[in-house]
């Protein structure tokens, strides 16, 4: 048995979670440490991810099956305080705006309700990209995970051709060109992206007749503050830039959540869309697998049908990653992204057939 929920029934994930819901216990750094050393395979071969659960730790046998969820505040709190600030926290937000180098053609633009949407899909991407370099640099796998740094370094090359952020159309085009020879089609990539605009990381305008582009002020803001974390770590304690850059992609997103705990929730809707923003590489497979297909599905399951935490191994199942999904996990978990819970494998099959028999 490799699944908890049949593959028939997965909208059982809702009842299942709320019968066993008081049985659950938040995971123990010493389980997240036994399962980070053993857990090396891909997803879907992984001893750990089975239906019959796993061993708590090397000296505890008690068999247990592990539950990961978003983070609530990402999810349905979230949610809430849309539904409860929303015209006021807009107001904010287009002040905040106003005060950023280029703001003005920005807010000009309109601050409408898009301006309260999580890019569920694009901040998965972001954070698939951030897993694949954190979990190299932590020696997990050996896939660094460049859609970040081929990010990096386009922001990189255009910042020298900007005047106040603005790009002539000349100089974008010779800047596309020659990140097409990296891999990289930023014209493409822009272009997919557009439905959300708040993280769209370059607009056109006309200005006196002349086609421009302009960088997204989200996006010079957001470097500046990835500089300001990295500079404020111990140098000999940090690696150089580009294998550091998910671990400080997890840094900031950790501040976002503080940030939005306090209750500034204009700064940290505004953060998270700087964060989306820069990150111009936006088609990548990997990426897309164990960022944005598991980060989207907690979303949309927490959000819409109110499933507080789903089964990790039909997760693991479904995903089949080549990535140790329990690193992941652990990753994830350390940033605050996700909750991760454990529950008596006995309940948890109890609960299933009783499920099943109603």
């Amino acid at each position: 048995m490799s699944r908890i929920l049949p593959y028939k029934k997965p909208t059982l994930d809702y009842s299942l979670w709320k019968e066993i819901k008081g049985n659950s216990m938040t995971i123990s750094e010493e389980e997240i440490e036994y399962i980070e050393l053993r857990d090396t395979t891909g997803s879907n071969k992984s001893e750990f991810w089975n239906g019959k659960g796993r061993r708590k730790t090397q000296d505890n046998s008690q068999m247990v099956i592990d539950f990961m969820g978003l983070n609530n505040k990402l999810g349905r709190n979230w949610a809430t305080i849309k539904r409860l600030e929303g015209p006021n926290l807009l107001e904010k937000i287009e002040k905040k705006i106003r005060t950023y180098p280029g703001g003005d053609l920005l807010a000009d633009r309109g601050i409408d309700d898009t301006w309260l949407e999580i890019d569920w899909g694009l901040l998965g991407r972001v954070i698939g990209a951030a897993l694949a370099n954190e979990g190299a640099r932590q020696g997990f796998w050996k896939q660094k995970g460049n859609d970040s740094k081929m990010s990096n370094n386009f922001w990189n090359n255009l910042k020298d051709k900007t005047n106040s952020g603005i790009i002539t159309a000349d100089a974008w085009d010779d800047e596309v060109v020659l990140h097409i020879q990296y891999g990289l089609d930023a014209e493409a990539e822009i272009t997919r992206g557009g439905g959300h605009g708040p993280t769209l990381p370059v607009y056109s305008s006309n200005l006196e007749g002349k086609l421009i582009y302009w960088i997204n002020p989200l996006v010079n803001r957001h470097r500046k503050m990835m500089v300001d974390i990295y500079g404020s770590k111990d140098p000999e304690k940090v690696d150089e830039y580009a294998r550091y850059h998910g671990k400080l992609t997890f840094d900031l997103i950790e501040m976002a959540i503080i940030t939005l705990n306090k209750g500034n929730y204009s700064e940290f809707i505004l953060m998270i869309h700087g964060l989306c923003a820069h990150h111009i590489m936006r088609t990548s497979l990997m990426q897309q697998k164990i960022g944005m297909h598991l980060v989207t599905n907690l979303a949309i399951r927490d959000m819409t049908r109110d499933v507080g935490a789903l089964p990790v191994p039909d997760i693991a199942q479904d995903l089949k990653t080549g990535f140790s999904f329990g690193r992941i996990l652990s990753i994830l978990h350390k940033s605050k992204i996700i909750e991760w819970y454990t529950v008596d494998a006995n309940i948890v099959h109890d609960a299933i057939s009783e499920l099943k028999s109603r």
